[in-house]
């Protein structure tokens, strides 16, 4: 296992159409639960000789939108109960590079229309501030990240690298607070590379770990 700190991104995304509708899903002795769905189009360039890029929300999708080669589109559907589309951050990862946090508001704006809220924008992603850095510790258990106690309503996610994949892993809690330890146990060895990496979307900043790589030959 090593820890690797990635190049910076020197890509331009698009995010052409992202399309939302509230929908009730599920009905309870208490009431209904509106569960909020997004549809994103999207095109991202990656840099010269990346080998591709995925695109996975921090709330709301199971599985990452791959970037279609050449063309470099993806469509993604995603949604949350109890979490709006507004504040699910998109993390953008391309193999070898530091990965990219779009961060709602900050860097799209959803827009009521048609009864829909829609984002339409372009980023140049050489001017999106990339994440903070945080320390990682690996263990024989477990790989830790200390949040920096300036840090304000942050919600954290462990996600695991996997060749084309990507899969978001529930760390030890999710809504943590200033100073507090973002946990996620070590994924379990299957003779192939693989990466983790933590991160923390926060009101007033976001955080990415550096990357841990397991199962190195």
């Amino acid at each position: 296992m090593s820890l690797t700190a990635a190049a910076p991104i020197a890509a331009a995304v698009t995010l052409a159409v992202a399309t939302v509708s509230a929908l009730a899903l599920a009905v309870s002795a208490g009431g209904c639960r509106q569960r909020s769905t997004a549809r994103v189009e999207g095109r991202i360039t990656p840099p010269p000789g990346a080998p591709g890029a995925l695109v996975l929300p921090l709330d709301g999708a199971r599985d990452p939108f791959p970037v279609v080669p050449g063309t470099g589109a993806f469509t993604a559907r995603y949604g949350a109960i109890h979490v709006q589309p507004a504040s699910i951050h998109l993390f953008v990862h391309i193999p070898g590079r530091h990965p990219l946090i779009l961060k709602p508001e900050r860097d799209f704006k959803l827009q009521p229309r048609d009864g829909d809220l829609v984002a339409s924008a372009t980023f140049d992603t050489a001017q999106i501030p990339l994440p903070r850095l945080l320390p990682l510790t690996c263990l024989s258990e477990a790989c830790t990240a200390d949040l920096p106690a300036d840090a304000d309503g942050c919600r954290a996610s462990a996600i695991l690298l996997d060749g084309p994949r990507a899969t978001l892993l529930a760390p030890g809690e999710r809504d943590v607070k200033a100073g507090a330890k973002i946990r996620a146990p070590l994924p379990m060895r299957e003779g192939r590379p693989r990466s983790l990496v933590l991160v923390a979307t926060c009101k007033n900043d976001d955080y990415v770990s550096d990357v841990a790589e397991f199962d190195n030959p």
